[in-house]
């Protein structure tokens, strides 16, 4: 059985910098402007499930947040964020690339390690056999086409010239154009990889073992922190008791997760046993670990001269709703 370990969710884009200076607020002391927050995700999968947790079990509302998920593909979502739009987001991966390159965001939150393996055509059994294949992969820019490109380099390929990067929705969708033929190798995240092996197809890597990166979470501006420090106090509270249960609670994450990603409960029960050892119980990372990340995220993006780890995160706010919930006893 592969071992979970680390891998990094991103979008790339160029986007304009707000740099709006951040005052050291007390979260205690700063009324929450509105009890509203929208969270913006690209699609319903286990990554999602946290935040599910927390909404269906009535977490947010327990914490005195009204939160509404809205699903937006990865870079939009960010972007979104720097227009108002929304408040949070679970694409970490784009908020870190786009705060790489002047963008005003924070991340404070990371839910889990690595939840991508590349499956392939029975005749491709090492990474080194990808050399001229066509590649199913989410949005470029992506997690997976930032993971996928540090795979490639680490077996001495060029991602732009050794192999086709093809564009293909969910992981679903990309697990259907492998078994067609259409492409010769896919990244996928469960239930799908819970799907190819039941098809017989054989994991041609686990990024986890291959490369070092973050992968979901909650990405918020500097504008919000700043401004709504209470607000993102709550919603960070309510996701801790939404990892929480996920970790503490396998019936009742196994029905939530059967019933979002309309999969059976076979198929959900083995993708909890599959994917469970990857949630963080924290929710927070550590600088040495983020320093890893920075490198890898700023070789993809090109940065030479990355901002300093404490400019893009932030787990202030983790650490103290984690002081809070020192006695908090999941729910059965």
């Amino acid at each position: 059985m592969l071992k979970y370990f680390r891998i990094l969710h991103s979008s790339l884009f160029a986007i304009a910098a707000l740099c709006v200076p951040i005052d050291v607020v007390s979260a205690q002391s700063t009324p929450v402007r509105s009890n509203k927050a929208s969270i913006s995700y690209p699609a319903p999968s286990v990554s999602a499930m946290v935040l599910e947790i927390a909404n269906q079990k009535g977490f947010f509302k327990e914490e005195g947040v009204e939160a509404t998920l809205v699903r937006v593909p990865g870079a939009p979502g960010v972007q979104g964020m720097l227009a108002g739009e929304f408040e949070f987001s679970t694409n970490v991966g784009s908020a870190l690339n786009a705060s790489l390159r002047g963008a005003t965001f924070k991340i404070v939150m990371l839910n889990e390690s690595t939840l991508f393996w590349l499956y392939g055509k029975p005749e491709i059994s090492s990474p080194n056999l990808l050399r001229g294949k066509k590649i199913g992969m989410s949005t470029r820019g992506s997690l997976t086409d930032i993971n996928l490109t540090a795979l490639l380099q680490k077996y001495g390929m060029d991602p732009s010239r050794d192999v086709l990067k093809i564009v293909i929705g969910d992981p679903g969708t990309r697990l259907v154009a492998l078994q067609s033929g259409s492409i010769d190798a896919a990244v996928l995240s469960p239930p799908a990889t819970i799907r190819a092996l039941s098809l017989g197809l054989k994991p041609v890597a686990f990024f986890g073992e291959e490369v070092e990166s973050i992968y979901t979470g909650l990405a918020t501006t500097d504008k919000v922190i700043k401004e709504e420090p209470e607000k993102v106090q709550r919603i960070l509270k309510a996701s801790l008791k939404g990892l929480r249960y996920l970790k503490g609670n396998k019936p009742g994450t196994v029905a939530i997760m059967a019933k979002t990603l309309r999969i059976d409960d076979q198929v959900a029960n083995a993708t909890y046993d599959e994917t469970v050892s990857a949630f963080i119980d924290s929710g927070f990372r550590e600088s040495s670990y983020l320093a890893t990340i920075m490198v890898l995220q700023s070789r993809f993006a090109q940065v030479t001269n990355p901002p300093s780890v404490d400019r893009l995160f932030d787990f202030s706010f983790m650490k103290n709703v984690n002081e809070q919930l020192r006695d908090w006893r999941v729910p059965k």
